[in-house]
């Protein structure tokens, strides 16, 4: 807020060097830019609190009697891929 509030200042402070405008208007603009600069010193020396941390979710538990899932383990087929691969460690891990 301190940075918006300054950054607002030095735009009003901008706008009143234009030399076309009236006496009143730079005026105006300064009194603005006095503000938004006591405004900014203000939110400066407050002391940063801590972001608020969002309540942690709760997670789903599985119900006491549920299972476990099984295993993902292929299936065997009746065909040549089954026969080839019957004796391969890769292909089949759990056996």
């Amino acid at each position: 807020m301190a940075t918006t509030s300054q950054a607002v200042a030095d735009a009003w402070r901008t706008i009143a060097t234009v030399a076309t405008l009236p006496w009143w208007t730079v005026a105006a603009l300064s009194a603005a830019a006095e503000a938004y600069e006591s405004q900014a010193r203000d939110w400066s020396l407050r002391t940063p609190r801590p972001a608020p941390t969002p309540y942690p979710r709760a997670q789903p538990q599985p119900a006491p009697d549920d299972d476990p899932p099984a295993p993902l383990v292929p299936q065997p087929t009746n065909g040549v891929a089954h026969r080839a691969a019957q004796d391969d460690p890769v292909f089949w891990p759990n056996t």
